[in-house]
């Protein structure tokens, strides 16, 4: 796949196909032992450049359930928080309340701009980008445990370079490289 957006498309269909067929609810509540280290979008970008980290950005309202359900569930996880608290830099925005830009693709554009030229409509959406401050792609909605942790070490590994199926990945680490 040499065009960018083609291989960002197919990103987006394989996240939504997951995210929708692993959206069955637990009760299950975890608190981590260190919180996911959250960055605004300029801090966070500038430090993500300066360490050469890949970015996970997570648009949330304080309005909504399903935000409310990731950070419980998701972002409170202890393997979740150490993962992400070590291979990335996290930024967590508010677009009701936010008004910082984000420089992308020679535009800065306010978070909720920034999510209508992403085609994200609801909350909450994650997006992931690489360490060269590229877009990846975009998570929609609430992801369970399992899927979202197989997500971000499958961008980590970088597999999507290696034009590695994130099913094949979930199945097989190792069809990426990694044991």
């Amino acid at each position: 796949m040499k065009n960018p957006i083609l291989k960002i498309i197919v990103l987006n269909l394989i996240f939504i196909i997951f995210s929708c067929s692993n959206s069955s609810t637990h009760g299950e509540k975890n608190t981590a032992q260190i919180p996911v280290k959250w960055y605004g979008i300029t801090d966070g970008m500038d430090k993500a450049r300066k360490e050469g980290k890949s970015i996970i950005m997570y648009f949330y309202t304080d309005w909504c359930v399903y935000c409310k359900k990731m950070e419980n569930q998701i972002f409170s996880d202890p393997d979740i928080a150490a993962f992400m608290n070590e291979k990335y830099i996290s930024i967590k925005i508010n677009p009701e309340r936010d008004r910082e830009t984000i420089a992308v693709m020679g535009q800065n554009l306010t978070p909720s701009q920034f999510m209508g030229q992403i085609g994200a409509s609801g909350f909450p959406t994650t997006m992931f980008w690489d360490k060269k401050q590229k877009p990846l792609t975009v998570l929609p909605g609430y992801t369970e445990k399992d899927t979202f942790l197989s997500v971000i070490s499958y961008i980590d590994d970088e597999c999507y370079a290696k034009n590695i199926p994130l099913d094949s990945y979930i199945k097989d680490k190792s069809a990426c490289g990694k044991k």
